[in-house]
């Protein structure tokens, strides 16, 4: 019961971040130089579409109610934030 309830949560949160970078795509939070604004916005995109997906997936593990299931939404919300962590540490040097 508790972990359907924490799914729910992370599921929610993960639909919340992926409309937050889709609709900040051209307007980004950090002060970026221009040659890294074309890359941003392509890699912005992309993670919030993953982010979308890790989303919808981590609520459909409520539907279908299996662990492996929930796991791997789990990990691939997960490695997509990371990814996009250091991908924001290393080009824009934060």
């Amino acid at each position: 019961m508790i972990i359907n309830i924490l799914m729910i949560i992370f599921g929610i949160v993960m639909l919340i971040i992926s409309y937050y970078l889709y609709k900040h795509t051209n307007t980004p939070f950090i002060k970026i130089k221009p040659e890294y604004l074309t890359q941003y916005k392509l890699t912005t995109r992309f993670i919030s579409i993953l982010f979308l997906i890790a989303g919808i997936i981590s609520l459909l593990t409520i539907v279908f109610n299996n662990k492996t299931f929930s796991i791997f939404a789990l990990l691939f919300g997960s490695i997509c934030a990371a990814y996009y962590a250091i991908f924001i540490s290393n080009k824009f040097h934060i």
